[in-house]
């Protein structure tokens, strides 16, 4: 009890010297109180100096190590994500009104490879590329590029896409090197090097120097890839980059992107609505349809057919082919087996969908009937065929 009143008293004796300071009314046990509160709180200031001197130099020296070992973590982890593909999507859908746009789509696009994206109109191309690049926002989903979300970390995952979504749009009054010029200046890094690089790789050498306004409209699209490319992207996207390109002009810009891809080691991905180019062009495709997609394939695979085969029999004598045609797909139909279609009539002779026994059969029949017979071929199943029968015959876009 007497060590709590002392304390107590002790407190009181500080609250009177508060009170007494502020009212000029302080005694001389009170002056020798403040002194040494005085000199307590110097000695509390240099030890609070000293010691924020000390820990600022011990900051100072861990400081270049932390960012030393934060550097290196960012480059292992940007090393790393080289390695990997450089855009996924992860189960993405867009929902507008009560209507399902894209529903579930999942895909990987590796680096150096051409991607092609294929779907009938209305399928959800051209918003899927929107979702892709952050100019509109998905209802379920992820889209990462170079493992960057473009949800949550859209800066640093756009950073290295280029792209053209529908037409590019230039100034036109000014010249197409102005125009690159002009969006190098928003580009940090890019200089005048880079410039005459991505104008050679888009052949526009002997016009870039002339006015957008006279441009036709393919090389306003060469313009376009040209200022895609100025960032040496990873990711190269082109919605519809043949547009307006004659068949000189397509296959400049194939061969160009081809080059892009295996030099720079960027991933290309195109919609277009040109199967055959997309065939030639591409290393794989997808197919979408309603939203959905229908298939993830390398092209070689879809063009590629399965057990039976379409078979052309160079004929000239196509009405008596024919007729030994019929008599013997009736016996092989009474015998239980299932064809896939009947005869049709080409250019050069008949075409029917055969196996390999069957195609020497009825080879050895037209020599019995006197058929005669120039030359015997496999017709291709091209991209276009194989788009069809995923979709059901659907119109491409």
């Amino acid at each position: 009890m007497g060590v709590f009143l002392r304390k107590k008293k002790v407190f009181l004796n500080c609250s009177e010297y508060v009170n007494r300071h502020r009212n000029g009314t302080t005694t001389q046990g009170d002056e020798f109180v403040g002194k040494n509160k005085r000199k307590r709180a110097e000695v509390n200031n240099q030890s609070t100096v000293t010691n924020g001197v000390n820990r600022a130099q011990q900051e100072s020296e861990q400081q270049p190590e932390q960012q030393s070992e934060q550097q290196s973590e960012q480059l292992e982890y940007e090393s790393e994500l080289r390695q990997g593909p450089v855009l996924i999507l992860r189960n993405v859908s867009k929902v507008i009104g009560r209507r399902k746009i894209v529903d579930n789509v999942s895909f990987e696009v590796p680096r150096g490879e051409i991607f092609g994206f294929l779907g009938p109109n209305g399928a959800g191309k051209t918003t899927t590329i929107r979702l892709i690049v952050g100019l509109m926002r998905m209802s379920e989903g992820e889209v990462l590029i170079n493992g960057y979300s473009i949800k949550s970390d859209f800066a640093k995952a756009i950073m290295k896409v280029g792209a053209v979504v529908e037409n590019p749009e230039m100034y036109k009054y000014m010249t197409g090197y102005q125009n690159l010029v002009h969006f190098a200046r928003l580009i940090p890094g890019i200089g005048k090097e880079r410039i005459e690089e991505v104008v050679k790789l888009v052949r526009l050498e002997t016009r870039i120097h002339e006015k957008v306004s006279k441009y036709s409209l393919g090389m306003r699209q060469r313009l376009g890839i040209a200022q895609a490319l100025l960032r040496k992207p990873d990711l190269l996207i082109l919605d519809e980059p043949t547009n307006g390109l004659d068949p000189a002009g397509i296959r400049e810009m194939r061969d160009y992107l081809r080059e892009v891809a295996q030099t720079e080691g960027t991933a290309v991905f195109v919609s277009s609505h040109l199967l055959a180019e997309m065939e030639l062009m591409c290393d794989r495709v997808a197919i979408i349809q309603q939203g959905q997609l229908k298939a993830v394939k390398p092209v070689r695979e879809l063009v590629r057919m399965q057990g039976k085969k379409a078979v052309v029999f160079e004929v000239e004598q196509k009405e008596e082919a024919l007729h030994e045609i019929r008599k013997y797909l009736l016996e092989r139909a009474s015998q239980g087996e299932v064809l896939e279609r009947g005869a049709e009539l080409v250019d050069d002779g008949v075409e029917l969908v055969l196996e390999r026994e069957q195609i020497a059969d009825l080879n050895n029949r037209f020599a019995e009937a006197g058929v005669r017979v120039y030359g015997i071929r496999h017709s291709k199943v091209s991209l276009e065929d194989s788009f069809l029968e995923l979709t059901g015959g659907e119109q491409v876009v």
